[in-house]
Formats: structure tokens, C-alpha cells, sequence
């Protein structure tokens, strides 16, 4: 069960396996490059997992996800 705020929002972040969702966004209906029949990609969504780097395989580094509002996608 995620823990909710008073106003009923989920309190961030919220922890799925590995990932840490940061903030959820906002899901944008009119643009339609922020949808699909099958996806829709909330501008604002943020979340941050660890991985080994991309540079150096010894090392683990956070790596973030975000979408952008980039006006038409």
C-alpha cells in the first residue's frame, strides 16, 4: 500500500522494487505526442534508479528519468 497525503495524493517517493518514483506528473490529454492507445508519458514524471556506470563498471551511480515539456513532445 503507498502512504497518502491528507489530500489523498501519494507521498513521494514511493519505492517500486528498485525504482524510486520522485514525482508522478501530470498526464497531458491535449498534446497527443504525451500519448498513445497504448502509453501515456505525464510531464513532470521523475524517478531515479541505481546501476552499475556506463563508464566505469565497478561504480554504481544513480541514474534519473524525467519527462520534459518540450512544447509539441
Amino acid at each position: 500500500m503507498v502512504p497518502t497525503l491528507p489530500d489523498g495524493s501519494p507521498r513521494m517517493p514511493v519505492v517500486v522494487g528498485l525504482l524510486q518514483v520522485l514525482c508522478l506528473g501530470r498526464v497531458e490529454s491535449v498534446r497527443p505526442r504525451f500519448h498513445s492507445k497504448r502509453y501515456i508519458w505525464p510531464i513532470g514524471y521523475r524517478s531515479q534508479r541505481t546501476y552499475r556506470s556506463m563508464r566505469n563498471p565497478d561504480r554504481k551511480v544513480v541514474y534519473t528519468c524525467e519527462i520534459v515539456d518540450g512544447g509539441d513532445a
